[in-house]
Formats: C-alpha cells, sequence, structure tokens
C-alpha cells in the first residue's frame, strides 16, 4: 500500500489528448482507455480502503486523546487552589464581588445571587456569609400586575434579610415610583376586601419593626403612608442609623416638620441627603430642627437638591454651612438672585476645613445668560483648603478670564475637576493651569438656554484635544496659546515633550448625536496613548421593572454619585444611559438602567 501512497497513476499515452475537443473512435484506442479507465478505478478504491482505515485510526487516537485530557483536566481541578481555600477565605472574596457603586440587586447576574449559581459548595458557603445580605436596594413596580410581583418581592426579601443574621448592620433602598395605586393606604385591604399582596406601607412597617435597629443606611421614595412609618421611628428604633437618602415621590406633601423632627432624633446620623422641594418650603424649620441637636454640626456629607428648575436662595445655604463644619462633601442647587442685596445684610465666612468634595448647582433668575463676575461674592465667602474634588453645573453663566469666581478653589490638591459653564478658551487655560495634578477631566460645551449677553466663543473641543495627545498637539484655530500655557505641566521625557496629559475624559452626547469614524480614530489614539475615555451616550428604553431601577448610579470617573433622569417614570420604558468607556485597549460597553 505504500507504494499507492507515494506515487500517483503512470503517465497515459493519452495525456497529450487531455483538455481538447478529440474523440476516440479507433476501436483499440477505445479499449485501451477503458483498460486504463478500470485499472485507475481499481486502484482508487484500494486508496478508499485505505483512507477509510487511517481515518478510523485517527477518530481512535482522538477520542483516546479526548479521555486523556479529559482525565487530566479533571484530576487538575483536584489541585485547583481556588478549592484549596477555606470556607472563610472564600467567603471573604465573595464579600469582594458585590457591587461596589449601589447596594446589591435582586438581579441572578450579579453577587450575591449569582454566587449561589455557580456550584453547591459555592453556594452553601454564600448562604452562611452573613455580611453578602446585608444590603438590598428594592424597587416596588406601579405597573397592573404587580400584585404578584409585589408578594413574590416581599418573601424574597424577608429570605434575603434572614441570611444577615441578627447583629450586622445593614443598609438598605426601597423606591416607590408615582402613581402606585394598589398599595398607598395602610387600611386599603381591609376596605375593599380585596384578595390582593401586602401593601408598600404594610411591607414598610414590617421592615422597620424587624430591622431598623440594625439600619446603617436608609434610602426611600415612599408615598405618605409608607414614610409616616419611617419619620415616627423613635431615637431607640435607629441607634445606628448614618445615612439617610429621602427623594421626591409626588404622591403627597409630606410634614416637613415631622421629618425634621425624624431626623434630628437620629443620634448617628452623618449623611443627609435630601431632593425634594420641602427643603425650600421650610428651610427655617430644617434649620431650628438640627441645629437644636447639633445634628448639622456632626454631618459629614450634605445634599440638599430641591426638584428642578427650583433653587436654594445662597443665602439661606450659606447659613446652613456655618453650621456644618466637619463637612467632608456637599451637593447643593443654589438660586443666584438677581440682586446680591441679599448677600449684604449679613457677612459671611464659611470655613470648611474637612471638605474635599463640593457639588454645585447654580441657577438663576436672570432672562439671559448671567456674568460669572455676579458669582465673585459668593465664593469668596467660602474657605476650602482641603477642597479636591470641584462640580461646577452653571450652563447659563459666562465666564471669562478677567473674573473666573471659582479660581481659588483651584489648588494643586485638585483631582477632580467638572465644569459645566460656559467659558472661553482663555478661561479654560487660567483654571488648568492652577491644578498640576488633575488626574480626572469631565467637561461640558454650554450653550445658553437665554439671549447671550454678547457672542461668546468655547474652545473647548481644542482644549479636549490637546490634553489627550501629547505626542503630537492637535489644536483648532484660534487655541495656540492653550499649547504655551500648558507646555510646563509635564515631564518633558519620551514623546510627551512637556505636553500634558490626563488620566481620563469623559463626554456626553445627546439624543441627536453620534459618533463619526473619524471620532472613534480619534479615541482609539486617546487609549493607545494612554488615556481613559468614557463617554455617556443615548439610551435603549429599559423596563421600568428593572433591579437597577432608581439606584443612584456612580460616574466611571470618580466615584461621584450620579442619578439619572428618565422621561416618563408612569411608562414601562424609562430613559437609562449607556456608558463606553476604556480601561487599557479594549471598549467596554455598560447601560445603567
Amino acid at each position: 500500500m505504500s507504494a499507492l501512497t507515494n506515487s500517483g497513476p503512470n503517465e497515459s499515452l493519452f495525456q497529450p489528448l487531455f483538455n481538447t475537443n478529440y474523440s476516440a473512435s479507433d476501436v483499440l484506442e477505445i479499449e485501451e482507455i477503458r483498460t486504463i479507465i478500470h485499472a485507475h478505478e481499481q486502484e482508487l478504491a484500494l486508496v478508499d480502503d485505505e483512507i477509510t482505515r487511517q481515518e478510523s485510526i485517527l477518530n481512535e487516537l482522538k477520542c483516546r486523546r479526548d479521555l486523556l485530557s479529559r482525565s487530566i483536566n479533571n484530576h487538575r481541578i483536584l489541585l485547583s487552589p481556588i478549592r484549596r481555600l477555606f470556607p472563610e477565605l472564600l467567603a471573604e472574596i465573595f464579600i469582594h464581588c458585590l457591587p461596589s457603586n449601589h447596594l446589591p440587586t435582586r438581579s441572578s447576574a450579579e453577587a450575591p445571587l449569582l454566587l449561589l449559581r455557580i456550584c453547591k459548595r459555592w453556594r452553601d458557603i454564600a448562604l452562611k456569609t452573613p455580611r453578602l445580605w446585608c444590603g438590598i436596594h428594592i424597587h416596588v413596580p406601579n405597573h397592573p400586575l404587580s400584585n404578584p410581583i409585589m408578594t413574590r418581592r416581599v418573601e424574597g426579601i424577608k429570605q434575603w434579610l434572614e441570611r444577615s443574621g441578627s447583629e450586622l448592620p445593614i443598609s438598605i433602598s426601597i423606591y416607590c415610583p408615582r402613581r402606585l395605586r394598589h398599595f398607598v393606604n395602610l387600611s386599603e385591604e381591609a376596605i375593599t376586601g380585596r384578595n390582593m399582596p401586602p401593601g408598600i406601607a404594610t411591607f414598610v412597617h414590617d421592615l422597620a419593626d424587624t430591622y431598623s435597629r440594625r439600619w446603617k443606611s436608609l434610602e426611600v421614595m415612599l408615598p405618605l403612608d409608607a414614610m409616616s412609618i419611617i419619620t415616627s421611628l423613635r431615637t431607640r428604633d435607629i441607634p445606628i442609623l448614618q445615612h439617610l437618602s429621602v427623594a421626591h415621590s409626588s404622591f403627597h406633601s409630606f410634614d416637613t416638620n415631622t421629618l425634621f423632627n425624624f431626623i434630628a432624633r437620629i443620634p448617628s446620623l452623618h449623611t443627609l441627603r435630601l431632593n425634594h422641594d420641602f427643603v425650600l418650603e421650610k428651610l427655617p424649620d430644617f434649620v431650628k430642627s438640627l441645629s437644636s441637636t447639633n445634628t448639622l454640626s456632626s454631618l459629614t456629607e450634605l445634599s440638599l437638591k430641591p426638584t428642578l428648575p427650583a433653587c436654594m436662595p445662597t443665602n439661606k445655604a450659606l447659613d446652613i454651612l456655618t453650621q456644618t463644619p466637619n463637612l467632608r462633601s456637599c451637593t447643593m442647587h443654589l438660586l443666584v438672585p438677581s440682586s446680591m442685596l441679599l448677600l449684604e445684610t449679613r457677612s459671611y465666612h464659611v470655613v470648611l476645613p474637612h471638605l474635599h468634595t463640593l457639588d454645585l448647582f447654580l441657577g438663576h433668575d436672570f432672562h439671559e445668560a448671567m456674568s460669572g463676575s455676579l458669582l465673585l461674592p459668593i465664593f469668596r465667602q467660602l474657605s476650602l483648603p482641603s477642597l479636591e474634588s470641584l462640580y461646577l453645573h452653571a450652563p447659563n453663566i459666562i465666564v471669562k478670564e478677567t473674573y473666573i469666581p471659582f479660581l481659588d478653589f483651584l489648588t494643586d490638591r485638585m483631582k477632580h475637576l467638572l465644569l459645566e459653564i460656559q467659558m472661553t478658551a482663555k478661561a479654560w487655560i487660567e483654571c488648568l493651569r492652577r491644578v498640576p495634578n488633575l488626574v480626572s477631566l469631565e467637561g461640558k460645551c454650554c450653550e445658553s438656554d437665554y439671549v447671550p449677553m454678547k457672542v461668546h466663543t468655547n474652545k473647548w473641543e481644542g482644549v479636549l484635544r490637546l490634553l489627550g495627545l501629547w505626542g503630537e498637539t492637535v489644536v483648532g484655530d484660534g487655541c495656540c496659546e492653550i499649547e504655551t500655557a500648558l507646555g510646563g505641566r509635564g515631564d518633558g521625557d519620551g514623546d510627551g515633550q512637556g505636553k500634558a496629559k490626563l488620566n481620563s475624559i469623559a463626554a456626553q452626547f445627546i439624543a441627536y448625536e453620534k459618533l463619526t469614524e473619524e471620532d472613534w480614530d480619534l479615541i482609539s489614539q486617546l487609549r493607545e496613548g494612554g488615556t481613559d475615555v468614557y463617554l455617556r451616550l443615548p439610551p435603549n428604553p429599559q423596563p421600568i421593572d428593572s433591579p437597577w431601577y432608581r439606584i443612584p448610579k456612580t460616574s466611571l470617573l470618580d466615584g461621584r454619585e450620579i442619578m439619572w433622569d428618565w422621561q416618563d417614570e408612569h411608562s414601562l420604558d424609562y430613559e437609562g444611559w449607556t456608558c463606553v468607556y476604556s480601561t487599557g485597549k479594549e471598549l467596554v460597553t455598560r447601560v445603567g438602567t
């Protein structure tokens, strides 16, 4: 058979006639051709038989190889380090698998529920690790199919919290969207006689009765009846509560004094976030209630965000800040009055020695874009020696290089900077020159909603491109001075030539904006150069009963809390955000819902 495998058919006398129109007509030629065909057919049959035999041998070898590989892998698994870990160490690893930017949800796609689906050993360890179950985000749906969903959800939450044991502190967020008609009144079931699951108020009552003494963090957006249960808790019911967040519910107007008195009764409160118009309506009561118990002075984080477009009067905000000397983080929506007389009646000097994060939204009552010079009296009354992160949202305020109201805040301590404001190129230059240690920058090109006072040119695109490409500077027309201003900030080694470089860049796009191929090429250049690129793109609709509904999202840049907005909470679809970002050489897409 070796001759068959090593040689082909003998050369035929008829080979010169191949690929021609010749047709054999002679009897001898026909007979000879038939003889050759017969001989080759016999040889072909032998070759086919040999192929079949060799394939059989190959298949047997492949099967044996698979068996050996499977056996090797099975034995190697027995030596896997992860299997040799003590349950206590594996439990500690599981805890680090929990979401870092929000409370755990009921989604089986993330820990802790995901850990129950790997193997029996992992499931047993996860179920016996109380710290995995000490936090949960609860969304109460509002569509007509809510009844059976709510029944299952209440039972699931009960099992979840039972796994947390009886001593560990727990963190809970409960969000009940508007128009939740089936779960508003405690007495609804008794009045209607309907066979329906427990209402949200009943659920909150049971939750508070069982677990309030262990609450460490509580975030709520609830109807009046359910919220009344929370605010009726006494000091001994909430001995370790440190973080409280109350969001706008639109069900009823809260009894603000009741809420303020409840806040004043919290003995260990450090973080307070209020997102509701009552902050504006009863500011004096708010300050009076919390001052009487020194609650304000003990706060380390304060967030007061009335529902937009409402904003807090600036002088009232300064009144509050004078009583919060221990703040580390502060978020406020402020109203800059058209007249500065409100500030002239009292001279403020607010010193916050520990404040490292300041997030301000500045609105005003002008009918046109406002000059940034009017902000100078406000910022001059603040002394923030430890400030490291500044987030300024003032889209209808124009800032020129001659009057940058927040310039004194920009020091070599600054690490994170967000400026949503109309600024000239020279103003940007002056700001960036003062922050040599900046590691993240987020900026937005703003156009006024009002008639601008004068023609204004924003060169932010040129600034971004300069900061991202340090090997070859790309600058738009009219921005050549940026290169000079920033040239001395680099280390001057390698290809950098002393050009500035940031670790991360963020950009946000609205519905009708799309990235072009040229844009993606530029993003690739930034990424290859070591710059992380963060983009917020318009989302696809998501179902309203999502495990992540109303979770405070976290900025990919710096961990700062962001609450995504959606167009209509009453519908089955709402707006989230698609975050596309790069860490290294790959683009990753994350959908925020």
